[in-house]
């Protein structure tokens, strides 16, 4: 936990006249009528700072009288400010701190989001860059291809526009503080920049460069910088009124990248979920469902649960065979294999048929087994998350009307996109969730039943008391049975209205052709599929490391990470694979830059 930050102020600011009284210190720059030291501390104390040193020098007096203002700042006074160096300053100021600290210039204007973003990255030094803007007298830095310090420099190296740029906020360990002060010693003179010092420490503890495009940093150094700041501030204070977050851009299978509005959604005033105005917000929602379920709308029926989507998944097969009957399910991947966990658990007698999982259904071997005649019923996954392999219900179907099986679907990652009928496509119960292609939060499970299905279960098993479907789907109408995350259905409903906008064909076309764009791109880089393209369902793809490749997915997964993008690890264990979905609110225009940072990588690394 960091509590604790050092700003330097030492500088004389004399390219500030007429702008800065010559006696003043750089800090007290004014902007808007508040010093500009005194915008940064209010905003690390509205962070959780409650320590703040202080190295001054030029207007040190200034200084001490604005910190009787604030609880926890200390000035520390470097004596020799005029013949020494930033990190002369800093050296000052090491001995008294005990623990990590954020470091910053005191010449900044900043959105506050900049000190929580470096407060919540997991490692322990790191800088804060920003891109190349043009201002002048900007300290350009050399990377290496994990993002970590090489260098820094007033001369960019090649094209400015490629280059991060200082903003002049970084978080340091106390290690890292302690070896900085240590090759500080070993210089002979004093006029030493702590940029020098951080650079020469990066030799011996890695330091990894941040750049966010999005948050807005500014050092005001010159008269056309504090023009220019003039005119950025105001929109700096509005971020920071607003709830405004960067964009991220969630290729993993869920949950998705969601609209602005799916996030607003969720801020509404607090209501008791059973009041009748937040009733009529469950039975929007159920219309809906039951609209994307099925062209018969009214032959199907919704049931909402309070968990993840293996929570409906459980619901469904718990709720549904009794112990008398005998599923057959068919298992393609992972989720294939959490059925069985599920059956084997709850005691369902069942059979396992494991068809190769790249490739289609061999229905033929499925007809001979279902031929046996001691099945009841069917479980299955539509859209196998573990591939992206989808399974054609035209021949399921078939089936299943033929030998009279009840069909259990696991439609996580397919409802709300994938062509899905369930009266036409002979599939009692649907399971689901609210936070994939449906573009909602994570936090809601749903069982869509055919409701001659659902009635058979009057006399059913009780396994559970919370996840009984037959119970749940006939309490109070409208209402759940037990407490459901209030603000989580508010963006659902967002959600749904949203997909029901764009329609859920339009919405697959759109997911669709984002796939072929990356999928062309990946596979120009070298990376294959592992499931046949007749059978791919252009959600998420699990791509096949390249034997004999230097590839690492943890490396190329923090590279992208840090630039707000987000892949998934694989789940199969004979094969070395990672995936890429999809799904969410992503635009062509986002798919081009994804392959961009992608292409950037590879540059780097290459396989």
């Amino acid at each position: 936990m960091i509590n604790t930050a050092i700003i330097l102020a030492a500088g004389c600011g004399t390219r500030l006249r007429p702008h800065l009284a010559s006696h003043l210190p750089k800090g007290a720059l004014p902007l808007q009528d508040t010093p500009i030291i005194e915008t940064s501390i209010q905003t690390l104390l509205a962070n959780g700072i409650t320590t703040i040193y202080i190295g001054t020098g030029h207007g040190s007096d200034w200084y001490d009288a604005l910190s009787n203002q604030y609880p926890g700042i200390h000035c520390i006074k470097n004596p020799d400010f005029a013949t020494s160096g930033s990190m002369h300053t800093l050296a000052a100021i090491i001995p008294y701190i005990n623990g990590p600290i954020l470091l910053l210039e005191s010449d900044l204007i900043y959105e506050k989001r900049a000190i929580s973003y470096l407060y919540d990255y997991p490692e322990p030094n790191s800088i804060l860059a920003t891109p190349y803007y043009g201002y002048g007298d900007e300290v350009f830095i050399t990377v290496n291809p994990q993002d970590y310090l090489v260098s820094m420099s007033k001369k960019a190296d090649g094209d400015p526009q490629l280059q991060h740029v200082l903003s002049g906020i970084s978080k340091c360990s106390l290690d890292l503080l302690h070896r900085m002060a240590t090759c500080y010693q070993t210089h002979a003179t004093r006029m030493v920049d702590y940029e020098t010092i951080l650079t020469e420490s990066s030799q011996h503890i890695p330091i990894r460069i941040l750049n966010n495009p999005e948050i807005h940093v500014m050092e005001v150094d010159t008269p056309d910088h504090y023009n220019r700041a003039l005119s950025l501030y105001p929109d700096i204070k509005i971020r920071n009124r607003c709830h405004h977050h960067e964009r991220r851009y969630l290729l993993n299978p869920g949950p998705a990248t969601l609209s602005k509005a799916v996030q607003y959604a969720q801020i509404v005033p607090d209501i008791c979920p059973r009041e009748t105005e937040f009733t009529g917000v469950v039975s929007e929602i159920k219309q809906h469902l039951q609209t994307i379920a099925s062209h018969q709308s009214d032959e199907v029926t919704v049931t909402l649960f309070s968990g993840s989507g293996t929570a409906s998944v459980e619901s469904m097969l718990s709720s549904v065979i009794r112990d008398t009957d005998h599923v057959l399910i068919i298992n393609q991947g992972a989720y294939g294999e959490r059925m069985i966990q599920i059956a084997t658990i709850h005691g369902l007698p069942h059979t396992v048929f494991s068809p190769p999982p790249f490739t289609a259904i061999p229905y033929t071997a499925l007809d001979n087994l279902l031929s046996q005649g001691r099945f009841t019923h069917l479980a299955l996954v539509h859209h196998e998350t573990t591939t992206g392999l989808l399974n054609d219900l035209g021949p399921i179907s078939a089936l299943a009307q033929h030998y009279q099986l009840i069909v259990c679907l696991d439609a996580m990652s397919s409802f709300g996109a994938a062509p899905l009928d369930m009266m036409t496509d002979t599939v009692h119960f649907c399971a689901a969730s609210s936070n994939k292609n449906i573009q909602g939060t994570a936090g809601i499970g749903m069982v869509i039943s055919q409701k001659a299905a659902l009635a058979a279960l009057v006399n059913g098993p009780k396994r559970s008391l919370y996840l009984d479907l037959y119970s749940n789907a006939h309490y109070q109408i409208h209402q759940f049975q037990f407490t459901p995350p209030v603000h989580t259905l508010y963006a659902l409903r967002e959600a749904l209205r949203e997909l029901m906008t764009e329609g859920v064909s339009n919405r697959y076309a759109r997911y669709r052709n984002a796939w072929q764009q990356l999928h062309t791109h990946m596979t120009t880089l070298g990376f294959d599929s592992l499931v046949d393209s007749q059978v791919h369902g252009g959600l998420i793809t699990a791509y096949r490391v390249p034997p004999n490749s230097r590839f690492s997915f943890e490396d190329f997964h923090d590279y992208l990470y840090r630039r707000h993008i987000t892949i998934y690890p694989g789940k199969l264990r004979e094969h070395a694979t990672f995936r890429m979905a999809t799904i969410g609110d992503l635009t062509p225009t986002d798919i081009t830059h994804i392959c961009n940072e992608i292409t950037t990588y590879f540059q780097k690394n290459p396989l």
